[in-house]
């Protein structure tokens, strides 16, 4: 077990990890612990050096500096060679476009983190209780690579926690599985920006997974595609913005169910929400699932399509608050909810 072995510490002003002397860190991975700590300046991870792991004890690598860690070679791993990784920084972490890690657990903490790079968290463990994670806390996250949590049927999770901000662009977030899995990202004081991206939390034998988008000021999806689906019960999409708007543009999110329920979609923005895209909690066998618009204004501007359609009922699709109104009688959009039994386009001018 992990707690049965000890810790070797590197620690020097600047580490460099390089072709020559990574093999060493490896080989000493396969027994013990490994710490690497820069104590005045980076540790770098050249682009030519390889870390990969053989020995089937679990261990772990933390590497650890004052300034910045430059990632732009590989740390390497595999289930039955199983590492977790931590890299901490006092100011920057920086993932290259060549980086490739690959970790039962991964964890970067730092003020910024820009990801460019692949970074892949499996399943370990004989009886899969140690479920595949992969966890980004910073004041600003800059992301533009693909994290991918999951293996052999076991959906994993991904949590990004931006405090200052978080920017996607040109990223893929995949938690997919026999059931989904589990993506949640969260800027508790600035935007969340999502442009050109994938995320997924698909079940490919079960229900689909959870994901959450959800900023104090902005939340903004451009181009985007979020996918919860599952082969029997639809998943759960939440986007949410606590003291601003949404805007949901030119995308798709999809919580559709196959034999199952279709799924729900919530969106909930303090002023304004602006929907150009495509809504959809159909079930195929099944009834529809629900969709929840809420704001003070909200715009469903002509390519806006939200659909609810089930094979044995529609579901609900609620803009302004539940179907009776709630406590907001005068958001009340639709008063009977088997109108929009169908595949529905709505569209309002305003209100």
């Amino acid at each position: 077990e992990a707690g049965q072995v000890g810790t070797w510490n590197l620690t020097a002003a600047n580490v460099e990890i390089n072709q020559a002397n990574a093999p060493v860190i490896a080989a000493t991975l396969n027994q013990a612990h490994v710490k690497v700590k820069a104590q005045a300046g980076n540790v770098t991870v050249q682009e030519t050096a390889v870390i990969q792991k053989t020995a089937p004890k679990l261990t772990e690598l933390k590497l650890v500096a004052s300034q910045s860690v430059f990632i732009r070679g590989q740390v390497q791993s595999a289930r039955l060679s199983p590492i977790t990784l931590a890299i901490i920084s006092d100011h920057a972490i920086e993932l290259a476009e060549s980086a490739r890690i690959q970790a039962a657990q991964v964890t970067l903490k730092a003020p910024r983190i820009a990801a460019a790079g692949d970074v892949f968290a499996y399943l370990f463990g004989g009886d899969g209780s140690n479920l595949p994670m992969i966890s980004f806390m910073a004041g600003r996250i800059s992301l533009a690579g693909t994290l991918r949590a999951g293996s052999n049927g076991r959906a994993g999770k991904i949590s990004l926690q931006g405090q200052d901000g978080i920017d996607m662009q040109n990223a893929n977030l995949y938690a997919n599985g026999d059931d989904g899995g589990e993506v949640s990202i969260i800027s508790r004081l600035g935007s969340v920006n999502v442009t050109n991206s994938m995320i997924q939390t698909n079940g490919g034998e079960g229900r689909g997974g959870a994901i959450s988008v959800a900023g104090l000021q902005s939340t903004i999806l451009s181009g985007s595609t979020l996918e919860a689906t599952g082969t029997t019960q639809g998943g759960q999409v939440d986007l949410v913005s606590y003291a601003g708007n949404i805007n949901f543009l030119t995308s798709i999110v999809q919580t559709n169910g196959g034999s199952g329920l279709g799924g729900t979609i919530a969106f909930d923005a303090y002023t304004a929400l602006t929907i150009n895209g495509q809504l959809s909690a159909n079930s195929h066998s099944a009834t529809a699932g629900q969709i929840t618009l809420e704001a003070d204004r909200i715009l469903l501007d002509t390519q806006a399509n939200l659909q609810a359609t089930g094979a044995t009922g529609g579901g609900s699709i609620l803009v302004g608050g539940d179907w009776q109104g709630g406590a907001n009688a005068e958001r009340r959009i639709f008063a009977d909810p088997n109108a929009l039994r169908q595949a529905t386009t709505v569209t309002m001018q305003q209100g």
